[in-house]
């Protein structure tokens, strides 16, 4: 039994420790699991980590078929049925998942690898998992997540071959355009053949099966061995060199992932620790395998674990709502009110600039009309009051001051009683002059300088001159 902890951080990922944990003694399995187990617990804090499982290969068997129909639940509800024919127990004993063979996207159907195991072991091993209180998110079939992992994080020809060997079983996967196109198990035999001829019998047997089911040619490029015995390594792959043209390697994950080795504990071993670390990358890059955890298996136990937590948030996600809804509420109130006090100043003000008005309903809008009658009444009072055009008034303004006086005018206001000249001039004599002139004009009663200040700059002199009506003089209307 391997596992190996991976840290996954933001930018970098790291092999924390790894480690071999033999399943000895004459026991059964169950017991034998449940020791090694505890032994993994004393050396790891498994409380903060995420567990993935993988059974043992010759647990599983694989199946490839075809499934006209779409979706993956009617596919997970027609599966059974489908494996029945397939299986020489009862489906119902078995747990099983499948991935998607896509070889020819314009054919139609649904190729996929199916794999399985029986109910019973799996459930045995969840068991003991639980009373090491560990819940694993994925368990996996075998080597499948070695043989998904080997395309995404290594560059291999869009055709290869992935062998495995776990004790006195091996696994064969091909591997086509980075998915696993067929999966196969079997033991080797007890025979006088080397390990080197019972993978060749089985591969070209794989390779024929998988010609014959999927009508399409299958040319292995690289064969890609993980041997968990290394005394057996260098000889199996010698002579699977003789027997292909094409070339044989065997792989170490931790190299093709780029990952370090921080554990110093023990020899990192990649025949033996391969499989553990393709667990591990599952996880941390997202890859899809075969996941024996649903149905009847899945993880059920969230809700009941985290069930005094969930109240607590569900009570104060509730409390906030409640808090928020309160200050809307109160927010609107004082608003209304503001709006209240500020519609009663407004009709304050109406009511003392207008006392005759005695009906007041929209008193803002009846301000401006009043304000805008009031301007109007003045405008024309002052035209009448003056007596004069004021074409005639400007006239006379143009013909007082005389040419030879740099004076330049600003603005003219003209009021009810008087008007107010502005502008600049070179210097204060000049202004008194221009004001002397001005006087002298039959409609101005009086002329005033109101303001005289020289400028920031020092060259010309500000003014303001205000010229009085005389209202003794009868002009024509304007």
């Amino acid at each position: 039994m391997n596992g190996v902890v991976v840290h996954a951080g933001f930018k970098t990922e790291r092999i924390e420790a790894h480690f071999q944990v033999p399943l000895a003694g004459q026991d059964e399995f169950e017991t034998r699991l449940s020791d090694a187990i505890n032994k993994i617990v004393d050396r790891i804090d498994v409380k903060d980590i995420f567990c993935q499982v993988a059974l043992p290969s010759d647990w599983i068997f694989y199946r490839n078929i075809n499934i006209p129909i779409k979706g993956q639940s009617k596919i997970r509800q027609v599966l059974p049925y489908e494996l029945e024919p397939l299986l020489a127990q009862p489906v119902e004993l078995f747990a099983f998942d499948f991935l998607p063979v896509v070889i020819d996207e314009t054919e139609n159907g649904n190729y996929m690898v199916v794999a399985g195991v029986e109910g019973t072991r799996l459930k045995n091993c969840l068991n003991v998992l639980a009373a090491a209180k560990i819940d694993p998110d994925i368990v996996t079939a075998g080597s499948f997540a070695l043989a998904s992992c080997l395309p995404k994080v290594a560059d291999i020809p869009d055709q290869a071959v992935l062998v495995t060997r776990d004790g006195g079983t091996s696994s064969i996967f091909l591997l086509i355009s980075g998915q696993i196109g067929m999966a196969r198990v079997f033991r080797f035999p007890s025979g006088k053949d080397s390990d080197a001829a019972a993978i060749d019998a089985s591969l070209n047997q794989t390779i024929s099966a998988f010609e014959e089911q999927y009508n399409f040619e299958f040319d292995p490029q690289t064969i890609y061995l993980n041997q968990d015995t290394a005394s057996e390594r260098a000889g199996v792959e010698s002579e699977l060199i003789k027997k292909y043209d094409y070339p044989v390697k065997s792989i170490d994950l931790s190299v093709a992932a780029g990952l370090s080795i921080q554990s110093t504990r023990s020899t990192w071993d990649s025949g033996q620790m391969n499989n553990a670390l393709a667990l591990a990358l599952v996880r941390t890059k997202g890859i899809k395998v075969i996941d024996f955890r649903r149905g009847d298996y899945g993880k059920r136990i969230f809700f009941s674990e985290q069930r005094p937590q969930l109240i607590k948030t569900a009570v104060l996600c509730g409390l906030v709502l409640v808090l928020a809804l309160l200050a809307v509420i109160l927010d609107g109130y004082y608003t209304r009110k503001t709006l209240r006090h500020l519609d009663e100043q407004v009709a304050t003000v109406f009511t003392t600039t207008f006392p005759e008005v005695r009906r007041i309903v929209d008193p803002l809008q009846q301000m401006k009309v009043k304000i805008r009658e009031e301007k109007n009444r003045i405008a024309q009072t002052g035209v009448a009051e003056r007596k004069v055009p004021i074409v005639d008034i400007l006239n006379d303004i143009s013909r007082l001051i005389p040419p030879k006086m740099n004076v330049t005018l600003t603005g003219v206001t003209i009021g009810p009683e008087n008007m107010l000249l502005s502008g600049h001039a070179e210097h204060f004599d000049m202004v008194n002059d221009m004001r002397a002139n001005l006087e002298k004009a039959e409609w101005v009663e009086t002329s005033i300088i109101s303001s005289a200040n020289q400028d920031k700059t020092g060259q010309r002199v500000d003014f303001k001159i205000k010229l009085v009506f005389n209202s003794n003089v009868e002009t024509q209307g304007v």
